[in-house]
């Protein structure tokens, strides 16, 4: 088997599960079908990651390039940049010795924008089956 992704290797036999008969109990109903079987991908111990696992990053800030104190101060925040996305929430930060001696804030992109990349990354993660020469090591 070719490097794929678990989705991609769900479509291919496990050529492992040829010789697997079906069980049936004394009733007659079916325990266990016989092969063969799909694929499992990770959920088979024989399985082996190509690529790194991939890591939930932290949502982005973009910081203002005013340090205008009544804009920063301001509940929307000075104007975008242009690399600020139209998604992202102005998060104000104020405080000091004494409170409002300086104010401040940043952007922020949705927390959901990080987790969609993620699981996307963990969808497209590459492996291969481990009862085989990896790809690349062909005799």
């Amino acid at each position: 088997m070719a490097v794929t992704t678990e989705e991609e290797a769900n479509d291919k036999i496990c050529p492992h599960t040829f010789h697997i008969v079906e069980i049936r109990g004394d009733d007659g109903v079916g325990i266990r079908e016989g092969g063969p079987w799909s694929c499992r991908g990770s959920r088979c111990m024989a399985w082996r990651w190509r690529d790194p696992k991939p890591k939930l990053r932290e949502p982005r800030t973009f910081w203002p390039d005013t340090e205008e104190p009544k804009e920063l101060r301001s509940k929307r925040g000075p104007e975008r940049a242009a690399d600020v996305p139209a998604n992202a929430e102005w998060i104000p930060m104020v405080g000091g010795e004494k409170d409002n001696d300086w104010a401040g804030g940043f952007w922020e992109e949705p927390r959901d924008i990080a987790e969609q990349e993620f699981t996307k990354a963990c969808a497209d993660r590459r492996g291969f089956c481990g009862l085989v020469l990896p790809p690349g090591h062909e005799s």
